[in-house]
């Protein structure tokens, strides 16, 4: 059973060469590249504002409102200087400072043969006494970076690609622009 006619975005396009006029977006995306998938992969939805006018209202407005979201998964998604086989990246500077507080006292004597049993044990005692004072620093630099986890590099190629796969930008904003303007009935 046939569904009858529908007014999708390329009939709206068609009508009107002006439709996405009003549209923004972030800085980097290709407009008429984004326009003319988001016409191509709408063609077999109904839009919710047939009228072209409110349509072209409508898409500025939304794309407004959406642009901040849209610069963020942007700068998440081109960090210009991302590596992926490094995901940690520390550097520490610290300074170890220790007062020694140390007294050493050392006694040495002779016994002398007439001495043994006597109330004095030791003839001619001397006493030594050394204290060592002063300050020791130590500065410490240390730059820790690389891989912390356990994965192969083949395991981090194919989590890159994934994460590519699945957050492409022109692809989320076709989606949002499906969401907010067509009906999604199949």
């Amino acid at each position: 059973m046939a569904r009858g006619q529908i007014l999708s975005v390329m009939g709206l396009y068609e009508w009107d060469d002006t439709l996405f006029d009003n549209m923004v977006v972030p800085e980097g995306i290709d407009s008429d590249l984004l326009i003319q998938n988001i016409v191509l992969e709408t063609a077999e939805l109904e839009v919710i504002y047939p009228d072209p006018a409110m349509m072209k209202y409508a898409i500025g407005v939304w794309s407004q409102k959406e642009l901040e979201r849209w610069q963020a998964y942007m700068s998440v998604l081109n960090v210009e200087d991302y590596d992926p086989f490094i995901n940690m990246d520390r550097h520490r500077d610290y300074t170890d400072t220790t007062t020694p507080n140390l007294t050493t006292t050392s006694e040495t004597g002779v016994k002398a043969w007439n001495t043994i049993g006597a109330s004095d044990p030791y003839a001619d005692r001397e006493q030594t006494t050394v204290k060592a004072t002063g300050t020791n620093t130590f500065n410490h630099l240390e730059h820790n970076y690389g891989d912390s986890a356990m994965y192969t590099k083949q395991d981090i190629i194919q989590k890159e690609l994934d994460v590519r796969e699945k957050y492409q930008i022109y692809d989320m904003i076709i989606q949002d622009f499906k969401n907010r303007f067509c009906l999604q009935i199949y």
